[in-house]
């Protein structure tokens, strides 16, 4: 509703190239409902209007995107558009997105990201297709068990702000073995004298990152956890899933649930991405087939008629 109340101004003020009102207006649009505005936007006019935004939004936007649209304008980004915006995505993100790229164009995106981002990206991107090891993202906050309350709070200030969540807290040992979550709550309320170890009950669920992806939105739904961490084969924590994170596994399961129900092939995108017209090619040969398979039963049916007629009689 938003967008369609924005949209005449939006375009009015892109054909006038009143690119200043532009940006003070975007800095009050959601990057949800920028991204369903430049969906219908030539790419090079797009690639402006990012140029408009500041470099975190401008990320967020762009995860927003279908992949179709965001493979368009990664082709027309230049090296530094490149690399603002694959610079301010999460990990599980840039991963998703490298995912989707063709080859010629993968290169050229590992190119505009620091070396370090690079290594790690490499690390996820090792991991089995559709393994959580694939959706998860490094970027936590850990602490130890021998840790004052004070000590583990002047820590989550410190690196808070660059993990993806600190709802959730967790506890390792010198070795990195995940011990224990904690609720941030659990944490604020304490005695700020208290060791974490006086909170701790030594029980979690974890994930591992060879587990398939529909794992991960079962689990958190089974538990109501915003996050879950996961471990490796030998119990070492190496990131976590959010909530956010399973959004896009669980719509895509749901819309081949439908599609299922529906007597159609496996849609390029999600269901809600889809256009009436895509789902129709895609519904159309079963359409045939059955429209087929009711003309032989009608046949069938016009044949036996007396043979029918006479059983219903008997």
């Amino acid at each position: 509703m938003f967008v369609q109340l924005i949209k005449p101004e939006f375009e009015e003020l892109i054909a006038s190239k009143d690119w200043v009102t532009l940006k003070e207006v975007l800095n009050d649009v959601p990057a949800v409902d920028i991204a369903d505005l430049l969906l219908e936007l030539d790419g090079n006019i797009a690639v402006v209007v990012f140029r408009l935004l500041k470099k975190p939004v401008a990320a967020d936007v762009f995860a927003e995107m279908p992949s179709s649209k965001g493979i368009e304008l990664l082709e027309l980004f230049n090296k530094q558009q490149l690399s603002d915006v694959m610079s301010n995505l999460e990990p599980d993100e840039q991963v998703s997105i490298l995912e989707e790229l063709p080859g010629h164009l993968t290169q050229r995106v590992m190119n505009s990201i620091e070396t370090e981002d690079q290594k790690q990206l490499k690390k996820l991107l090792g991991y089995p297709d559709e393994s959580v090891g694939r959706l998860m993202t490094p970027r936590y906050v850990r602490i130890k068990s021998d840790w004052t309350i004070k000590r583990s709070m002047k820590h989550i200030r410190k690196y808070g702000e660059t993990a993806e969540t600190i709802n959730v807290i967790y506890v390792v040992d010198d070795q990195e073995h995940l011990i224990d979550d904690l609720r941030i709550t659990h944490l604020i309320l304490a005695d700020q004298e208290e060791l974490v170890e006086s909170l701790m009950d030594r029980s979690f669920e974890a994930l591992s990152v060879y587990d398939d992806q529909e794992e991960a939105v079962r689990m958190l739904a089974k538990y109501d956890r915003v996050a879950l961490p996961v471990i490796d084969s030998d119990g070492v924590i190496v990131g976590i899933v959010t909530a956010d994170d399973i959004i896009d596994v669980a719509e895509e399961e749901t819309t081949e649930d439908m599609q299922k129900m529906a007597g159609m092939d496996a849609l390029d995108d999600y269901y809600s991405q889809t256009s009436v017209s895509g789902m129709v090619k895609k519904r159309v040969r079963w359409l045939i087939v059955l429209f087929i398979g009711q003309m032989f039963t009608v046949t069938a049916m016009s044949t036996y008629q007396s043979v029918i007629a006479g059983a219903v009689l008997l």
